[in-house]
């Protein structure tokens, strides 16, 4: 049942919100954050948490724009409601994410961007499968971020790649976790899942701030700026720091 919803989100709900709203799903195996009345661990595998953010006025209009949003996935809903929040920083800071808990995580992750003619069937199996094979305790989680709008339509050129800019959202996987003897399976399954995604039909690149470490020289380039672009970045690097002084890792370099 997942499968469906989540074809159904990428398929015709999300493409169908005006641009005023901006979504992102988070995709985990129990709920590890989100309070979730009525969910049942003996007998539920996986969850999906939609959460989107409008900007503008409360107003009747806004609730008509998203009731295709709060009428998905309907009969298995958990949780469905609406907020108003007077700023951006009022969510953010009430938000369940706001912060990680008296352990700090030890994290990696690894991101690909959906292209507009990405496979939803999968994709969405991809998911599903990834989500529910994780163990009971697991705090690695799914995120996939709605983009369009002004990353799709620039007021000028920047260094963002073309990936970027023609995706229809973002893929992250975040494995999260808090001992060092877990180090060596968390990482291994960031990698390995962040592979799997990006070799899907119709995902591409990489998101610059959120990458997979693991990735040489040779490789993180094209993901992260794209052959033409990270050129370009080439140039302005041997011309500004031909001695490269300014360092670090999976950066320009000359």
């Amino acid at each position: 049942m997942g499968e469906s919803v989540l074809v159904d989100w990428h398929s015709r709900v999300m493409p169908s919100l005006p641009d005023a709203w901006q979504t992102y799903t988070v995709a985990m195996k129990t709920p590890l954050g989100p309070k979730v009345s009525g969910w049942n661990y003996l007998s539920m595998n996986g969850l999906l948490v939609v959460e989107g953010l409008h900007n503008g006025p409360w107003s009747q209009g806004m609730l008509d724009s998203v009731q295709e949003l709060l009428e998905l996935g309907k009969e298995h809903q958990l949780k469905c409601e609406l907020a108003n929040f007077s700023s951006f920083k009022q969510w953010h800071d009430q938000a369940w994410f706001a912060t990680e808990g008296p352990i700090d995580y030890r994290v990696k992750l690894a991101s690909s961007f959906a292209q507009p003619n990405f496979d939803h069937s999968a994709h969405a199996k991809l998911m599903v499968d990834t989500v529910t094979d994780l163990p009971l305790d697991a705090v690695n989680m799914m995120f996939g971020v709605q983009l369009g709008g002004k990353v799709s339509n620039p007021d000028s050129a920047t260094s963002i790649s073309t990936d970027f800019r023609t995706a229809v959202f973002f893929q992250e996987n975040d494995a999260d976790w808090n001992f060092a003897r877990a180090d060596a399976n968390q990482m291994s399954w960031a990698s390995k899942v962040g592979d799997a995604f990006l070799a899907l039909d119709g995902f591409s690149g990489s998101y610059l701030n959120e990458p997979d470490p693991s990735k040489a020289r040779g490789t993180y380039e094209h993901l992260f700026w794209d052959n033409e672009t990270f050129a370009e970045l080439q140039s302005l690097k041997r011309l500004l720091d031909p001695k490269e002084l300014f360092d670090c890792h999976q950066c320009v370099h000359n």
